[in-house]
């Protein structure tokens, strides 16, 4: 009789500390995730503009602060060029910026064929800040000067 009362007193000791290690894994992965969701990119991956014609191409990387690829069309060529951009999540704005040197570097192998002025008359309007909207595949970016939107869709 004492033997099966300590039996079931072990039982139930490993049972509660299997319940607790569960849980505690269980609430350590929710968490990880949680943070994960709320510290990444929202607008990372491929998008396409139709109406512009312009493609960006944002890494997907934990920084809020990083580079996006845009690929434009001049003079019948493709170019790629890194602008460097900054989100704020909480007003919901995202700013693309430009220098010379970014578009030195964008046109080293287009130099006989497309000036930096080319280039930068191609990227002034999406060289500025801009509030974004998400929707599902779609990207919103309204101007915040001139309310001028651009809508990108999502590539798979």
């Amino acid at each position: 009789m004492q033997m099966r009362q300590r039996d079931e007193e072990k039982r139930t000791k490993v049972w509660r500390v299997v319940l607790l290690g569960s849980t505690i894994l269980i609430a350590l992965i929710v968490g990880f995730f949680f943070v994960k969701l709320m510290m990444r990119n929202p607008l990372q991956g491929n998008w396409v503009s139709e109406q512009k014609g312009y493609y960006l191409h944002m890494d997907e990387s934990d920084e809020i602060k990083d580079e996006v690829e845009v690929t434009v069309a001049i003079e019948n060529v493709l170019v790629e060029v890194e602008l460097d951009y900054a989100i704020d999540k909480a007003a919901k704005m995202i700013t693309f910026k430009a220098d010379a040197d970014t578009y030195a570097d964008a046109l080293e192998d287009y130099k006989d064929r497309i000036t930096i002025e080319a280039l930068d008359e191609r990227l002034a309007d999406i060289v500025t800040a801009f509030d974004y909207s998400l929707e599902r595949d779609r990207l919103i970016l309204t101007e915040r000067e001139y309310g001028e939107q651009f809508i990108f869709t999502r590539l798979k």
